[in-house]
């Protein structure tokens, strides 16, 4: 009898501790909750920021690539805007300027460069992303023969 009575004056010793606990508890999730919600959506915002920028890397060696297959310095710049604009667009990203450089001789390298505007979504909860931000990134591509 002395074992059971023991055990029912820790069970309610337990049970009045953790009841006086709940709302700290509360309090404790309320300051934690904004700054792991910041941590999250900052986390899937570089993630976009970073599949942009491997797009528009994509896209500026796809058109470094349009532009030696088939080089031809009157319909050069139109076909490779045109490559381009078609590996953008599958990723859902507005092209701003493409520069295309082909050498006059075709002997030397091809270089292309593609500009887009990228424009993070949580710009409300994540101070300093104000955007929009201009990802630039440059292929070069040498011809291998005429």
């Amino acid at each position: 009898m002395f074992g059971l009575e023991r055990n029912h004056h820790l069970i309610m010793a337990l049970r009045t501790h953790s009841g006086s606990h709940g709302g700290q508890v509360i309090v404790e999730f309320a300051l934690l909750m904004p700054v792991l919600l910041l941590l999250v959506l900052g986390i899937m915002e570089f993630g976009r920021a970073w599949m942009n920028a491997n797009m528009v890397t994509q896209a500026a060696r796809e058109g470094a690539r349009a532009a030696i297959v088939l080089p031809d310095l009157m319909e050069n710049d139109h076909r490779v805007a045109a490559r381009v604009e078609e590996v953008l667009t599958g990723g859902n990203i507005v092209m701003e300027n493409v520069m295309n450089t082909v050498p006059l001789e075709f002997a030397g390298p091809v270089v292309v460069s593609v500009t887009t505007e990228y424009s993070p979504v949580v710009t409300t909860f994540i101070p300093g992303l104000n955007g929009p931000f201009y990802i630039q990134r440059q292929a070069t591509m040498r011809f291998e023969g005429i």
